[in-house]
């Protein structure tokens, strides 16, 4: 059982490395590294994604989660 586990670490981990190697990206992002434009966001957010009621205004909260370089997309 001892060997079942350490095998499945170590594969995982091995599985890791090459994942960020490939992909240049990182299972964990701690510092925002696209260059985010606020009113372009809450311009898409406002009309792409929700639409008025009625005729009405429309309003966005949100929350930037994480973004990709390698595609040079935003996570909200």
């Amino acid at each position: 059982m001892k060997k079942l586990i350490i095998t499945t670490f170590c594969t995982l981990t091995i599985i890791a490395v090459f994942y960020a190697a490939w992909t240049d990206e990182s299972f964990v992002t701690l510092t925002q590294s696209v260059d985010v434009n606020q009113y372009e966001l809450e311009r898409y957010l406002t009309t792409e994604v929700m639409s008025p009621n009625f005729g009405g205004d429309v309003y966005a909260s949100y929350h930037i989660l994480g973004t990709s370089t390698t595609r040079q997309e935003v996570y909200v």
